[in-house]
């Protein structure tokens, strides 16, 4: 059986998703986790960098690579990673790829495949996504 790591570890790629009630909150968290899969890195706990946990923050100021998803222009994921001090390499908003934020509703597979594109456009140089 494979270990798993918590993601109190600083360095390497971190990612951050919204999980939002709204199909674009959930798809972000399912991007994320697809990514976790492939190897781009691991997925980080948003709400304890929010609750102020110590590791985790510690964790997210020190990671090499921040990714940040968020579902709408609201930007909640971005937001708490910069009140906890921790900068985003990468930050994908779902909206602004012309995707349609739907409260209630779950994600679909076209969305999810979409800001995966979206994302490997924002990091060209690390495209291991598509």
């Amino acid at each position: 059986m494979e270990e798993i790591k918590c993601s109190c570890q600083g360095g390497s790629v971190i990612m951050y998703s919204c999980s939002g009630n709204a199909n674009l909150g959930q798809a972000c968290n399912e991007l994320a986790q697809r990514l976790m899969e492939r190897g781009v890195g691991r997925m980080g706990c948003l709400a304890g960098v929010g609750g102020h946990v110590p590791n985790m923050v510690i964790s997210a100021q020190s990671a090499d690579e921040i990714i940040v998803l968020d579902g709408c222009q609201m930007g909640c994921a971005l937001k708490i990673m910069e009140h906890a001090g921790a900068k985003a390499s990468v930050h994908l908003v779902a909206t602004e790829i012309g995707l349609v934020k739907k409260n209630g509703k779950r994600w679909t597979e076209d969305e999810v495949q979409a800001m995966d594109e979206a994302l490997a456009q924002l990091r060209p140089s690390r495209n291991v996504f598509v």
